[in-house]
């Protein structure tokens, strides 16, 4: 028996849009092509994101690991001045592991201005470190 409209007999819907309105129970369950081709695409692009991000990183500690090593070369070159007698300070240079280390000193008073600067050896560390000390003498 058919409804007036054309429409189903349970709902009243019409029978083009019943489809629509039941799925089929003959369609297998699962994903479609199209999904799991978008779902690839997403999480490759994810996988990027974090293989750039941990390159980065490991740029960056790379890079903090040279300027700490140059850094605690300088202050050791410093630090060995400052237990010289002030009569011998002077200018003069020393090799480290993180570059060359040349200083100069400046009398000012009872005191000696130091100036240490480093070349540095790796490629990470791009600029000159300068550090700068009062050395007092007795």
């Amino acid at each position: 028996m058919r409804s007036a409209g054309g429409g189903c007999l349970t709902c009243g819907m019409p029978r083009s849009l019943h489809r629509l309105h039941r799925p089929s129970s003959h369609a297998p369950p699962g994903f479609t092509l199209v999904e799991v081709v978008v779902a690839l695409v997403l999480l490759a692009i994810a996988a990027l994101g974090v293989a750039s991000t941990t390159t980065f990183v490991a740029r960056l500690a790379a890079t903090a690991r040279a300027l700490a090593l140059a850094s605690s070369a300088t202050a050791s070159v410093v630090d060995s001045l400052r237990g010289a007698p002030c009569t011998t300070l002077g200018a003069g240079s020393a090799s480290t592991p993180a570059g060359t280390v040349r200083w100069t000193t400046t009398p000012s008073g009872v005191t000696r201005h130091v100036r240490a600067t480093l070349t540095p050896l790796s490629v990470r560390v791009r600029a000159p470190l300068i550090e700068e000390a009062i050395v007092p003498c007795d």
